[in-house]
């Protein structure tokens, strides 16, 4: 699981330094792309990161955004 931390911090690292460089260069589309990048990373990292932990089946609840137990899914 630390790597999959690492993952994460340096994806939220990535996103900020993105932050920034679009605060100077609003219009480049490299820095947008490069802002989209970070924040897929993260996400993905975040994903690696519960699944390491695998405590139990989970879903996403839409509406509300929050993960909920699978057996409350309509799978």
């Amino acid at each position: 699981m630390p790597s999959a931390c690492d993952t994460v911090r340096d994806a939220g690292n990535g996103l900020l330094m993105a932050t920034h460089q679009l605060k100077q260069q609003p219009f480049s589309n490299k820095v947008r792309y490069n802002l989209v990048d970070s924040a897929r990373n993260i996400l993905e990292g975040t994903m690696k990161v519960l699944t390491s932990l695998n405590l139990r089946p989970t879903c996403l609840n839409l509406n509300t955004g929050l993960l909920i137990n699978a057996t409350f899914c309509n799978i």
